[in-house]
């Protein structure tokens, strides 16, 4: 009897242990997600899209900025759940805490910064006559008839 007591002692200390690591990593991808800036990425990001199409008379809108940021407020709570679980998937939380000291440091806030520069610009190259035209002609010679 003293066995399965000292058992179920164990078993329920170590997943006492186990949930404080799991909110710890919870805690630190949570802190990388801010090191990251990833709902300001995400608000830049869709303003200058949007404001790409505004620009070229797709679509009128009152407030470029104030829509994306409505935008990426909706989306933010889902966004972090499927991101704290990509972290768990692919980090450990050592990797995790080193990654944050990265971010943390002038090289690793400017690449943060430089971010949603670059992804609009590989949507622009996309979105070009010429690269639109090559990928309808790949499309087409992959889609099943």
């Amino acid at each position: 009897m003293k066995r399965v007591i000292l058992i179920m002692c164990m078993l329920i200390s170590g997943l006492g242990f186990s949930y404080a690591q799991s909110a710890e990593f919870v805690e630190t991808a949570k802190k990388t997600m801010e090191l990251q800036n990833t709902r300001g990425t995400m608000v830049e990001t869709m303003r200058l899209q949007y404001q790409n199409m505004v620009d070229a008379g797709q679509f009128q809108v009152d407030d470029v900025k104030a829509m994306s940021e409505e935008i990426v407020d909706v989306l933010m709570d889902k966004i972090t759940e499927l991101q704290v679980k990509l972290f768990y998937e692919n980090y450990t939380l050592d990797e995790l805490k080193e990654l944050n000291k990265f971010l943390s440091s002038p090289l690793g806030q400017k690449n943060i910064k430089l971010t949603p520069k670059f992804a609009v610009a590989g949507a622009q190259v996309v979105q070009e006559p010429e690269m639109l035209q090559k990928i309808q002609q790949i499309a087409i010679k992959h889609i099943k008839q």
